[in-house]
């Protein structure tokens, strides 16, 4: 796997990657080990390591399972689509992904508003709220963004629709490991309420045009940012 630029913990995911993917030391579905044994492995605090988790875990490269442990995906994305690239070459890919997006998901966001629970509408609002808590706090809101895509796709009821989650989840994770989160952050969490209100209103020809402005605006915003 080609080396990369990059902070530690992105130098740490490429590394527990490469075991996965390359070496196979770790197969679908197996718990890899403990915070502590992998921090020493690899020569890193344990934060250090845990940033490293989130990284694949956005990428769907493992599966942080609450109270169990963190296990490699039983859907592995295919070698050519997880290895690490040079930065252009990011950059143009989160772009065609966007572009991905905007072909799906906004039909997506308004079947959901058909057939979502209002149990599933709540949980966008619980979803809206930790996003705003963890802006607030400076944290990282890459998870809680992912989940409420997930989970406007999972309100849909259609199980083939759950196949183009990696793109959601890449999409995201990209745009994280180019640091362009925290300078977008404020811009997209007004969108997700904006969502949100239009589910409830069961309004689903305006959540699919609130969807694709999202999108189109995030790709406007991401691509000038990384042309300047």
């Amino acid at each position: 796997m080609a080396e990369i630029s990059g902070n530690l913990s992105q130098r740490t995911a490429v590394q527990l990657e490469e075991l996965i993917v390359e070496k196979a030391e770790f197969r679908p579905g197996q718990k890899i080990p403990n915070e502590t044994e992998l921090s020493e492995r690899f020569g890193v605090s344990r934060a250090t390591l845990r940033e490293a988790v989130k990284i694949l875990a956005a990428r769907g490269i493992l599966e942080v399972r609450r109270g169990t442990g963190t296990f490699v995906s039983d859907l592995l994305p295919a070698k050519s689509s997880i290895d690490m690239p040079n930065l252009m070459r990011i950059v143009t890919e989160a772009h065609d992904l966007y572009e991905v997006r905007l072909l799906f998901e906004p039909q997506v966001a308004a079947l959901a508003c058909r057939k979502a629970s209002d149990a599933e509408i709540d949980h966008l609002q619980e979803l809206c709220d930790e996003m705003d808590r963890l802006h607030a706090a400076g944290e990282d809101t890459t998870e809680a963004d992912i989940a409420f895509h997930s989970c406007l796709m999972t309100a849909s009821h259609n199980e083939f629709i759950q196949q183009l989650l990696p793109v959601i989840k890449r999409s995201i994770s990209d745009r994280r490991l180019l640091d362009a989160q925290s300078r977008m952050t404020a811009s997209y969490m007004p969108d997700h309420r904006a969502i949100l209100k239009l589910m409830r209103d069961r309004d689903a020809e305006s959540v699919k045009s609130a969807m694709y402005i999202h999108i189109s605006e995030l790709m406007k915003k991401f691509d000038n940012f990384y042309k300047g």
